[in-house]
């Protein structure tokens, strides 16, 4: 595990984030509750913040890179896993990313988070099967781009000629 680039963390969210289109959240938009949500659903329906909330919290999520590190924190249902497994998958994460997703999971409303980490589970996962054909992500199989960058700049061609006056 030692082997493992915190910097994969972040060429894989990118990849997440430019793959995401509108079919992929109506393909989320389907999923069915899983059972251990049904009174997260209803407690959303009682809050009358809940939809305020989502909004706010869905663009933290993303504005922040963390579409990545919340699908990790899921088990293969998109329900949260324990805090000491997410511990375990998330161990390598850079350090900001990782204090910004405690900020998450400590300031967001109960009901909302289960609600919204379960469809943040399921976008990236219907993202990575259209890209990869696999929902599993293995962070050490994680591409990086090749260090020589296209010159931004390249000097013209300039052939001086000198006459003979």
């Amino acid at each position: 595990m030692d082997d493992i680039d915190p910097e994969a963390w972040l060429i894989e969210g990118e990849s997440v984030l430019c793959g995401l289109d509108c079919e992929v959240y109506e393909l989320a938009d389907c999923v069915e509750l899983p059972d251990e949500l049904e009174v997260q659903a209803t407690l959303a329906d009682c809050d009358p913040y809940h939809e305020e909330n989502w909004d706010e919290w869905f663009e933290f999520i993303h504005n922040s890179d963390l579409l990545l590190p919340v699908e990790q924190s899921c088990n293969s249902e998109g329900l949260l896993l324990p805090w000491d497994m997410r511990g375990v998958r998330l161990w390598t994460l850079p350090a900001d990313l990782l204090s910004k997703l405690h900020l998450f999971f400590d300031e967001c409303p109960r009901h909302t988070q289960a609600l919204l980490v379960n469809h943040v589970f399921w976008l990236v996962r219907f993202e990575r099967i259209r890209r990869l054909g696999s929902p599993i992500l293995r962070l050490q199989d994680v591409e990086f781009p090749d260090e020589e960058e296209p010159a931004f700049f390249r000097p013209n061609l300039l052939t001086i000629r000198y006459s003979g006056r």
